[in-house]
């Protein structure tokens, strides 16, 4: 049987350490990979309108915006060469959080249930909880509210601490 697994990656080594074990994980139970890079919209707004209040110009605002997009393009090929060095095929595919949908994390788990994922991965970054409690926690969101099993894959340097 083959197994669906769905893998978040943003290009942070959480997430390139999370795409690395389920492509692992797909190898040993022949199954099929789809990984996820959720550009969070809101983000961009937030960056712009700083941009904005601090007097930035046109051209700013579109370097801005190219650089965002250059960013996305930048996660799409590292997991296509990842997926390469590892002789295995992965489906991609980028997915806009906006704000009032509910956030990455959610926007994560629409796709993940569209394509059919029957287990989430998720890279597991520390974060000062100071920020986690401002920002919130992709990870932590999943756990909280998925309706699939998750697997939470720590950093490198995470892992590292462990020893």
């Amino acid at each position: 049987m083959e197994h669906r697994i769905a893998v978040a990656v943003d290009g942070s080594p959480a997430s390139i350490a999370a795409l690395i074990w389920a492509l692992a994980y797909v190898q040993s139970s022949s199954g099929a990979l789809l990984a996820v890079h959720v550009a969070d919209r809101s983000a961009l707004w937030a960056e712009e309108a700083a941009y904005a209040y601090a007097g930035a110009s046109t051209a700013d605002m579109e370097r801005l915006t190219a650089a965002w997009h250059a960013h996305q393009r930048a996660v799409a090929h590292l997991v296509e060469e990842i997926a390469r060095e590892h002789h295995c095929s992965v489906v991609f595919q980028t997915v806009t959080a906006l704000p009032g949908e509910g956030g990455p994390a959610a926007a994560f788990l629409r796709v993940a249930r569209w394509w059919g994922a029957e287990l989430l991965v998720t890279g597991r970054r520390r974060h000062p909880s100071w920020i986690d409690r401002v920002l919130g926690s992709f990870s932590r969101w999943l756990v909280a509210h998925a309706d699939l099993p998750v697997v939470l894959v720590p950093s490198p340097a995470t892992a590292r601490e462990a020893w």
